[in-house]
């Protein structure tokens, strides 16, 4: 008699749920601990079947489980439940078959942990290890950009600026205008691939924050274009707007010029000489639509998926030869979902691309 009332004052105090299960799998016996773990009421764990509050996706190994042991087999396994209070809790348990004195199982003892903390723990540390691989990532290609594609801008500008330094009082005025000419284009690219680098750092960190103003998106247009203007003019590529000469949205102005200067900057690499781009603006009830559309090279399907993506180093040259890195496009994207829009691509392999961006307007 006193070995069962210390066997039941352990079993009451015990803080691990000690449980057993019918064979048609509801609760006969259990301590105050499934009470406490499971924030109800004794009539209600016991009026219904032991899984009635836990997981879906754990229902069906719950009941192959309960046959096992029905064939005397042990188990040691993990569960989730919503208590009735729908907190979500995890449980760790231990299950034995119960044999009668004929040796004919009449159902199963089981000890229940709460390890919710622990499983916690481990999302929490599975998510910090994902951002730290993340954060590798983004500092290898970083510093992959900086060693080779930084690199040849400046070859360009120390090679054609010797040659004009030690050679310079027998160069002809049409090699020199070449040489400055080279200058000036890989100053171009350098100072777009360092603004994309910066733009690229501060999206990565997380220090990119919307500010949105009126803005003259015709005006913003305006000024993207005329600081791509050599770019265009070396291939004889000229740029139309479709749009009033003054047309008003409400945006983020630094953001938005990031965006159309990568765009549009890409649709001149893309494109062939004498040929045209078309900025195109769509406004609908609660957004607007930016188009920037060429009749260049385009883009297969098979590379289509790959574009905006960071997880893939994508990139491809242009009808020159220009070489880009892929970072572009990851950075429109970026502060476009950065805004609540969302950016697209529609393109005919050998004939041209139409890259959209939306702008949502302000909630009244």
């Amino acid at each position: 008699m006193l070995d069962e009332t210390i066997y039941r004052y352990i079993t009451e105090k015990a803080t691990d749920i000690i449980y057993s299960v019918t064979l048609d799998r509801k609760i006969k016996f259990h301590n105050k601990a499934i009470e406490q773990i499971f924030e109800t009421s004794v009539e209600e764990i016991e009026k219904n079947h032991y899984d009635h509050l836990m997981l879906p996706e754990d229902k069906k190994l719950a009941k192959r489980l309960h046959e096992e042991r029905l064939n005397g087999k042990n188990s040691v396994f993990e569960h989730g439940f919503i208590t009735p209070n729908g907190k979500l809790v995890y449980l760790e348990c231990s299950a034995n078959p119960i044999f009668d004195e004929d040796g004919q199982i009449v159902g199963s003892l089981g000890i229940a942990r709460d390890i919710t903390d622990r499983k916690k723990a481990d999302k929490e540390l599975k998510e910090s290890k994902k951002q730290l691989e993340e954060i590798i990532e983004s500092k290898d290609k970083f510093l992959s950009i900086i060693a080779h594609d930084l690199r040849d801008p400046f070859n360009t500008l120390i090679g054609y600026s010797d040659l004009i330094l030690t050679q310079f009082e027998s160069l002809s005025k049409e090699k020199i205008e070449k040489y400055v000419q080279a200058i000036n284009s890989s100053s171009n690219k350098g100072f777009n691939l360092l603004q994309n680098l910066l733009d690229w750092s501060k999206a990565e960190s997380g220090r990119i924050t919307y500010t949105p103003e009126k803005v003259d998106i015709s005006k913003t247009f305006d000024f993207i274009i005329s600081s791509l203007e050599y770019s265009s003019a070396a291939k004889s590529i000229s740029i139309k707007k479709n749009l009033d000469n003054s047309f008003i949205i409400v945006a983020d102005e630094n953001m938005l010029k990031t965006v159309l200067r990568n765009l549009i900057s890409n649709a001149i690499k893309f494109s062939f000489k004498n040929s045209e781009i078309l900025i195109d603006v769509i406004e609908e009830k609660l957004q607007y639509i930016i188009n920037i559309i060429d009749s260049g090279i385009g883009i297969s399907e098979e590379n289509l998926s790959k574009i905006f993506s960071p997880d893939i180093n994508f990139s491809q040259k242009g009808t020159k030869e220009e070489r880009g890195t892929g970072l572009g496009l990851i950075i429109c994207k970026e502060f476009v979902t950065k805004w609540g829009g969302r950016i697209w691509v529609e393109s005919d392999y050998g004939k041209g691309s139409t890259f959209s961006f939306s702008i949502p307007k302000p909630k009244q």
